[in-house]
C-alpha cells in the first residue's frame, strides 16, 4: 500500500533537522509551539501575543522571548511563513509547500480571506517568464473593505 507522508510529520522532521544543524536542541517548548501551529490547521494566522495567551491558556509556561526565538527559528527554517498585513508585528501561519493561497485582508477589521486561483498562479509565471525570471516564490496580498456585518467600516457606513 502506497500511502502519502504525514505533512505534519515532514514539517517535525524538517525542524528537527534544521535544529541540529545549527546544533540546537529540539526542547520541550519548541515541541510545544511547533505542534499548536500544526494544530491550528490550514488558514489561520496567528501573532506572538495570541500564541502566548493561548499557550497560557492551556497550561504551558512558556516565555514570550522563547516563543519569539522559536518563531524565528521556525519562519527561517521555512515552516512559518510572516505576513505583516497591516499588523505591525505581523502574523504567521503554517508554510505548507503543497498549498499555496494568497490573502485578501480588510484594512478596517482584518479580515483575512485565504483564496487560491490557477490563472492568478499560469499568469505570474508567464509574466516572470516573459520578463526572463524563473518564479522561486511570490506572495499576492490584496487590501480592501470586507462585506460582512460584523465589519467596522460597515458599521461606521450605517451610523
Amino acid at each position: 500500500m502506497n500511502s502519502q507522508p504525514d505533512p505534519n510529520q515532514l514539517l517535525q522532521m524538517k525542524f528537527q533537522s534544521f535544529l541540529e544543524s545549527r546544533h540546537l536542541k529540539f526542547t520541550r517548548s519548541r515541541k510545544i509551539i511547533l505542534e499548536y501551529f500544526l494544530n491550528l490547521g490550514s488558514g489561520t494566522h496567528q501573532n506572538v501575543e495570541s500564541i502566548y495567551k493561548n499557550l497560557s491558556a492551556q497550561g504551558f509556561k512558556i516565555g514570550m522571548a522563547t516563543i519569539y526565538r522559536t518563531i524565528h527559528l521556525m519562519t527561517e527554517c521555512g515552516i512559518l511563513e510572516q505576513h505583516a498585513f497591516q499588523q505591525s508585528s505581523g502574523v504567521y501561519e503554517v508554510n505548507y509547500p503543497h498549498m499555496h493561497h494568497d490573502h485578501l485582508v480588510c484594512l478596517d477589521c482584518g479580515l483575512i480571506k485565504e483564496f487560491e486561483d490557477l490563472e492568478i498562479e499560469n499568469r505570474q509565471l508567464s509574466i516572470a517568464k516573459k520578463l526572463g525570471f524563473k518564479l522561486q516564490s511570490h506572495k499576492l496580498e490584496l487590501f480592501g473593505k470586507c462585506l460582512t456585518p460584523h465589519c467596522i467600516h460597515l458599521k461606521n457606513q450605517n451610523s
